[in-house]
């Protein structure tokens, strides 16, 4: 499965790329930076990091077919959760951080939002673990060369906090299985030869489209082509949370 997306651009050139408006990212950074005097942990990366890394709940930019990009948590939070220490637990287990594309109309809680509250995740690429014969993995980085900033498809949904009143909108990243590329990269692991679903540019309103049939949003489960990609080993600093800032972590590895 995917737990580390890169989303090196920040809100302003997101928005640029899909005609969306940054009021509420502007007003949630005010928001954050309160929260944090006040001693609370919020990892926020609406603006950008070379490492989103799904393991720390991050926030980040996410497209709907609202006019505003909105900044969301990584992590479906399903609508009846009970409290904020069950989504604790279920972010240590790494529920509902991707879907995969074949259960989403049947599986509970992701298909409470696939008719209606499909998102976009923009990504500027993405990392996989790749096992070698030996039996180590090293880290791959995938990305588009001809494109700065893709598409990848997604659920949201909004939780309200029954202790503070407060509204989370959070999401999750869909999967589907891995192209010729992509097979061979994330060859191993819980979930191997899958990749993020990669919305066409030119699919990305109909996917955003709240009132968009079934049986057309079925026909967007489609592997993108391996020739518009490219894959290749990273460094193992990569793995560690602390990098995600870091540029280097997307270079090619010297090994």
């Amino acid at each position: 499965m995917c737990f580390n997306n890169s989303q090196s651009k920040n809100a302003e050139q997101i928005a640029r790329e899909y005609g969306r408006k940054t009021d509420i990212i502007e007003a949630w950074k005010e928001i954050v930076e309160e929260r944090r005097r006040n001693g609370e942990k919020i990892f926020d990366l609406t603006d950008g990091a070379y490492n989103v890394p799904a393991i720390l709940s991050p926030f980040s930019a996410i497209v709907t077919d609202e006019e505003q990009l909105k900044p969301m948590r990584w992590g479906l939070i399903p609508y009846n959760t009970k409290d904020w220490k069950t989504v604790q637990q279920k972010d240590k287990s790494g529920w509902y951080k991707n879907a995969k594309a074949e259960k989403v109309f049947d599986t509970w809680p992701y298909k409470l939002s696939i008719e209606h509250k499909r998102c976009i995740i923009p990504s500027t690429g993405y990392f996989e673990p790749h096992y070698n014969p030996d039996g180590t993995k090293a880290p791959y980085y995938a990305h588009l060369p001809e494109t700065e900033i893709f598409s990848i498809g997604g659920l949201w949904s909004s939780w309200k906090d029954p202790d503070t009143g407060e509204d989370i909108e959070s999401y999750t990243m869909i999967t589907i299985g891995a192209n010729e590329l992509m097979s061979q990269v994330h060859n191993g692991g819980n979930s191997p030869f899958r990749m993020p679903l990669i919305i066409d540019p030119n699919n990305v309103d109909r996917w955003l489209d709240p009132d968009l049939p079934d049986q057309e949003i079925k026909t967007l489960f489609r592997k993108f082509p391996s020739e518009r990609m490219e894959a290749y080993e990273v460094s193992k600093a990569m793995w560690s949370p602390r990098n995600m800032m870091d540029r280097r972590i997307i270079e090619k590895s010297a090994n």
